[in-house]
């Protein structure tokens, strides 16, 4: 039962990593970005940066026929989810997270892909077909910023420590088969591969992530409760004073033709 969680950087080749290597291991190939609830409002920046990419390509391409290699944007999901898909096993989890979320489970196999700043860059604009290097930088940087932010916001982990990871590869230096042949060479390796204890873990993180959320869903339906009483007992103050009247003295009395 092969689990695989690469993490990688814009403009490092992680989609082309992650692809070639998924159909090598004939793994199922799952790009997410995790937040706490599934609703649009909540996608990470990496998600929103490669719409707002995906759209400029667009523009630039129209009425042209060269062709632009694009990649489908991520999934968003909940913890629940991402755990539930390492328990089917034989996948490859693609995006920020899973390899801290799955850190204790010893057959996960949790795999950083980076590159200098200065070949991310010049990788962006090509694929983009930018002509302004400075626009794919910004890109890169805000990208660069989204996972920070989310890795403190999520998990209060620095998303580039290279001790989260069993595997840290520089995409200047190795090419796509390079890394798709390290990678699998790894996992492959005896220590990756699951054992009852480690399933187990993966069983009992699956449990705690669900508990988490039914908690989170009671205080929610507790909070609404509240709100609606406190908004009837709101309105049945209005109704209770609805038939007072100001007196221009001063003074509160019944409203004209009352006792």
């Amino acid at each position: 039962m092969t689990v695989i969680a690469i993490t990688h950087e814009m403009g490092s080749l992680g989609p082309e990593v992650c692809a070639a290597l998924a159909g090598r291991l004939r793994l199922r190939h799952v790009r997410y970005t995790l937040s706490e609830h599934k609703e649009p409002d909540v996608a990470s920046s990496q998600a929103m940066l490669h719409k707002i990419l995906a759209d400029h390509v667009r523009k630039r391409d129209a009425g042209s026929s060269v062709a632009v290699h694009r990649h489908d944007a991520p999934h968003p999901m909940t913890e629940v989810e991402l755990i539930a898909y390492a328990l089917e096993g034989d996948v490859l989890l693609e995006g920020v997270g899973a390899g801290i979320v799955l850190a204790p489970v010893a057959h996960v196999l949790r795999v950083r892909l980076c590159a200098p700043m200065t070949e991310r860059v010049r990788r962006i604009a090509h694929r983009s077909q930018l002509l302004d290097a400075r626009a794919a930088e910004a890109i890169a940087e805000a990208a660069d910023a989204g996972l920070v932010r989310n890795g403190h916001r999520l998990f209060g982990a620095q998303v580039k420590n290279a001790y989260l990871y069993d595997l840290v590869l520089n995409t200047a230096r190795l090419d796509v088969p390079a890394c798709v042949m390290q990678v699998a060479v790894l996992a492959m390796a005896p220590c990756y591969q699951a054992t009852i204890a480690s399933t187990r873990i993966l069983e009992d993180l699956h449990l705690e992530a669900q508990a988490r959320v039914a908690r989170f869903t009671d205080l929610e339906t507790d909070c609404d409760e509240d709100l609606a009483d406190a908004a009837a007992s709101d309105d049945a103050a209005i109704e209770t004073h609805a038939g007072d009247v100001v007196d221009p003295t001063g003074c509160q009395g019944p409203a004209p033709g009352g006792s």
